[in-house]
């Protein structure tokens, strides 16, 4: 019996996209997965563009009424894969999987069957790498992924183990909208060590605003970030100190200046001494503090 692979795909307003992304599927070598598509109260034609891929029956689409978020869309493809299925993965509506990818990380599994979480590496549509890892098939445990040493940045796809997401082991933070998936995946860490490697299973691009890469941000996406950077730095602070100050005071730093975004300078500066304290050195630190300088200076005279 061929092993089932779930590929969950979120999709807001992606009717430019999201047939590049399901083509790729069709594309693949290997052949024994389903698709779970949610589609998040998108108000273009993502779900007519979609209505043709349903008529083979690894397809399958769900609608949210609103506008949930990707972490909501997420959890909702999770509690509809497959009784047979054995992995789940993630494909966002715009971007694809290179023709062997599935298989690939069958490949990797079958290498490392011990193993409940991988992480597959990406590179830009213009070729340029997106992952970035010292050596390759790196099992890294929980505090590994904290230590600069050790740790892999950039972009990376999960596949993780069915009953893990069948049982709720792992699910998505839904108090926060979008992003904010590491920790989700950091949770998962603490059980059970991430194998890495630098096979290449997705092209990601950029000919449309994703939400890692949003530049007309608007005060309902800087409260959500405030959320989601809060809820980080609470959940793993110990973990932060005791392995990556740097880190922490640089997330100290960000969650500083969204603070300024809503105009809450209070929290910017606790959180910005919070950053100079942890590490003195923190340019963005010195940022927030202009851009609060700034404001003082320039406000009486709008």
């Amino acid at each position: 019996m061929a092993i089932k692979i779930s590929i969950i795909m979120p999709m807001f307003n992606r009717a430019t996209t999201v047939c590049r992304a399901l083509d790729s599927l069709l594309a693949q070598n290997y052949q024994g997965f389903e698709v779970i598509i949610i589609d998040d109260g998108s108000s273009d034609s993502s779900v007519e563009k979609v209505r043709p891929y349903l008529k083979d029956k690894r397809f399958r689409l769900f609608e949210l009424a609103s506008n949930c978020g990707a972490n909501r869309a997420r959890n909702l493809g999770f509690d509809n894969i497959s009784p047979d299925s054995a992995w789940v993965t993630f494909l966002d509506s715009d971007d694809e999987f290179v023709v062997d990818a599935l298989e690939s990380m069958l490949s990797v599994i079958s290498n490392y069957p011990a193993v409940h979480d991988y992480c597959f590496s990406v590179r830009y549509s213009d070729g340029r790498s997106a992952s970035y890892l010292s050596s390759d098939n790196q099992l890294l445990n929980y505090s590994e992924l904290f230590n600069p040493k050790f740790k892999p940045t950039g972009e990376w796809v999960h596949v993780i183990d069915a009953q893990l997401v069948r049982d709720k082991t792992f699910r998505y933070e839904e108090s926060v909208r979008n992003g904010f998936e590491a920790i989700a995946y950091l949770k998962l860490a603490q059980r059970y060590s991430v194998l890495y490697s630098l096979k290449v299973v997705r092209l990601y691009h950029l000919d449309v605003e994703g939400l890692t890469r949003i530049t007309n941000k608007n005060i309902l996406k800087s409260y959500d970030e405030i959320n989601g950077y809060s809820m980080y730095l609470k959940e793993f602070r110990e973990s932060l100190l005791l392995f990556n100050k740097g880190e922490y005071a640089l997330v100290s730093s960000v969650l500083g200046k969204t603070f300024l975004e809503v105009g809450d300078f209070g929290n910017c500066l606790k959180n910005t001494l919070e950053a100079f304290r942890c590490n003195p050195l923190e340019l963005r630190v010195y940022r927030n503090i202009f851009l609060v300088l700034k404001f003082f200076i320039t406000a009486p005279f709008k």
